[in-house]
């Protein structure tokens, strides 16, 4: 045991939570129908709406397949969790998009990633089984990220009751401690998104991507060790990069693999053979 060498990761409460709409999809192929916001039920989506403001329950009629959606306004790294009662044999989908998209299951088609309507969400979820019993809560084992949250809810022969509802921002406590003025506007917009992107990469280590690899390259992080100190006096995490590399070390060699903590055979084959194979 030692002390720990970084802070504790940022815990806040995530408050810029719209419900876009929800969408009823009884009978429908969720993966396969678009955002639809004419067909939004206003006074279900004011429900859900006061569930995350003012924790007020949401009752989920039996039957019922409600999709809804989550604009948080910008990208968050969060922890869920979702208390519910009831609804024995529905399953409750909970999870997070940075973007909806143009083509249903196609990835790469992503354009203005602030519109929701007519696109198609996808994402992995987590998963809740309400056994009929009351406040059973779903806290996943680790946390999500993006900009759009979507709960699918598909009730039983029992009415579900949606008791609570809260996302939690984590990420490393990086905050500029200088401040950046640009005549250009554009420029001034974009060291906002900069520091932004600086922010949902650092963790407990610094990563390429917090959506899709969650892992620290040695090129990324060099640029992003770089940064952190060019803004803020805090080099710990830095430190941190440069000592999980130096561990990376293979036996019988003194090169590094170019991203770690990983344990990944692809890594070898890649410094040792030229290449991928």
């Amino acid at each position: 045991m030692e002390p720990a060498i970084l802070p504790a990761m940022i815990d806040a409460p995530v408050t810029r939570c719209v419900v876009s709409c929800v969408n009823d999809c009884a009978g429908k192929a969720i993966e396969k129908e678009a955002i639809c916001l004419g067909a939004n039920l206003v006074d279900v989506a004011a429900q859900w709406q006061a569930l995350l403001d003012a924790g007020k329950a949401v009752v989920v009629p039996a039957g019922a397949v409600w999709r809804v959606l989550i604009d948080l306004g910008r990208y968050h790294c969060f922890w869920t969790r979702i208390a519910v009662s009831g609804g024995l044999w529905s399953r409750v989908e909970i999870s997070a998009a940075e973007s909806l998209m143009d083509t249903p299951g196609n990835l790469n088609s992503k354009s203005r990633r602030d519109l929701v309507d007519g696109k198609f969400y996808m994402g992995t979820p987590d998963v809740l089984l309400p056994d009929g019993g009351t406040g059973r809560v779903l806290e996943p084992l680790w946390w999500r990220c993006g900009r759009f949250v979507q709960l699918l809810v598909r009730v039983g022969e029992q009415p579900l009751i949606i008791e609570g509802l809260t996302l939690r921002e984590t990420r490393y406590p990086t905050q500029p401690q200088q401040a950046f003025r640009c005549d250009d506007a554009s420029v001034q917009s974009i060291a906002q998104i900069s520091l932004r992107t600086l922010q949902m990469c650092s963790h407990e280590t610094y990563m390429d991507c917090p959506y899709y690899e969650q892992l620290m390259y040695a090129g990324d992080t060099r640029i992003q060790s770089l940064i952190t100190m060019a803004i803020m006096h805090d080099d710990r995490l830095p430190r941190k990069a440069l000592k999980l590399f130096d561990a990376s070390r293979l036996n019988f060699s003194e090169l590094t693999t170019d991203a770690y903590p990983c344990s990944s055979g692809k890594l070898f084959r890649r410094l040792h053979c030229g290449g991928w194979r």
